[in-house]
């Protein structure tokens, strides 16, 4: 801290150009701020033991660090080599062969089917040209084709971007194309639809925005995220006017209100929800319609195949659900308080063999030949592992035993110094 008698002193030096205070002075006037001499020169020289015991902590660490990292990276591997070959040996025994008949046969044996299917599907942005939207309208034909064969009256397609319901024509078309792969001429009518937006129904436009669930009909709901989250405010915001208003009495507001006024806006609670990723990842999808709806996806998954959708329909039939007045409740969230219910096929990947029966080839063989491939990659990955390590532990020896040999040869090296004449007798 300056004292104010060295602040004076300064200013006086300032105005007489320096000529005020001698050499002297003015060092002894810089010197309580400058460091100590001793923290300058610093201590004694340092332990010639500590450089070694830093290297070889660092190197622990990064042994550790590439264990761990070599682990994970081979568990990693493997799971995704696993559910490949599941993926693919379900691909090859239930393939649809775009054949009505084949799809209605794989779930013939199913005691429910959802009424009000719903997807979410991703537009990969880095596709360019265009390519990026035809596999989405691609995807989603293929989806409706699949549904309506099944005999799915109602499929609500949530894409984050909102980029399907701005094509709903060409979307129209796409679909209808499919269709018409499949069925030939007798294939169902077609409705799409998006909240807040004209329907086309068979390529016309209507006015008659209510989702249809006849036989040989099917109607599609295209959803973005501005009409998840941005909803309910909206509502909670028109429930308040109408209530400070006096339009609308408070204790009028209730859940079944809430629920009806989402239900006409938007749509209704699915049955099942179907995520084609390899995480669960909602990205935005209306909450307020999840709170009874099956969630299904299957692990290390990155594209919309049959196979899966094929399983979450086997995987839907299996849950148990338990009714109560107008609601079902998942047997597993319910006793535990938790959202939805979420179903991995990853972790019983038999669920769809053990369903379908003997309808078509059984995939019992299947299974266990990925089972054991898996186990044997696995075994495989131990090994290289054990192999790996125990080199490591014979280098880290070796070089172990070279530091000691040197440390032996520098000791014999000072004492022939120290006793010139010790090699003499």
């Amino acid at each position: 801290m300056v004292l104010s008698r060295e602040t004076q002193a300064f200013r006086r030096d300032a105005q007489y150009n320096g000529q005020l205070l001698t050499a002297e002075e003015r060092e002894r006037l810089v010197k309580p701020y400058l460091p100590s001499p001793s923290s300058i020169t610093g201590s004694s020289s340092p332990n010639r033991v500590q450089p070694i015991r830093t290297f070889l902590k660092t190197q622990l660490h990064v042994l550790v660090f590439t264990v761990i990292h070599t682990i994970f990276s081979i568990y990693v591997r493997l799971r995704q080599a696993y559910h490949a070959i599941i993926s693919r040996t379900f691909a090859i025994l239930y393939y649809h062969h775009r054949t009505p008949e084949l799809i209605q046969k794989d779930v013939r044996g199913l005691r429910r089917l959802p009424e009000h299917l719903s997807v979410v599907l991703e537009l990969q942005a880095e596709e360019k040209g265009g390519a990026g939207l035809e596999i989405l309208l691609d995807d989603l034909a293929e989806l409706s084709a699949w549904c309506a064969s099944v005999g799915l009256p109602i499929l609500s397609v949530y894409e984050r971007t909102g980029i399907l319901k701005r094509y709903i024509p060409a979307t129209h078309r796409a679909v209808s194309s499919k269709l018409h792969a499949y069925f030939g001429r007798r294939r169902p009518s077609l409705q799409i639809q998006a909240p807040h937006l004209q329907s086309f129904l068979n390529g016309d436009v209507s006015e008659n925005s209510t989702l249809s669930g006849n036989a040989g009909h099917l109607s599609i709901l295209l959803l973005s995220s501005e009409d998840g989250r941005s909803t309910l405010v909206d509502l909670t915001k028109t429930l308040a006017e109408m209530s400070q208003r006096d339009k609308l009495s408070p204790s009028d507001i209730s859940l079944d209100l809430i629920d009806a006024e989402i239900s006409e806006s938007i749509m209704g609670e699915p049955n099942l929800l179907l995520l084609f990723g390899p995480n669960v990842q909602l990205q935005g999808y209306p909450p307020w319609q999840l709170r009874l709806t099956e969630i299904f996806h299957v692990k290390d998954n990155t594209g919309v195949e049959y196979q899966v959708f094929l399983r979450a329909l086997h995987s839907y039939a299996k849950a148990q659900m338990r009714s109560n007045s107008n609601t079902h409740d998942r047997s597993a969230s319910s006793a535990s308080g938790t959202p939805p219910a979420t179903s991995s096929a990853s972790s019983t990947p038999t669920t769809l063999a053990a369903a379908a029966g003997a309808q078509r080839s059984p995939t019992s063989k299947g299974v266990v030949a990925g089972s054991v491939i898996g186990a044997a990659a696995f075994g495989l990955a131990l090994l290289s592992l054990l192999l790996f390590c125990r080199r490591r532990v014979k280098r880290k020896k070796k070089v172990v035993e070279e530091v000691q040999v040197q440390q032996v040869k520098v000791a014999n090296v000072n004492e022939g110094k120290d006793d010139p004449h010790k090699g003499f007798f």
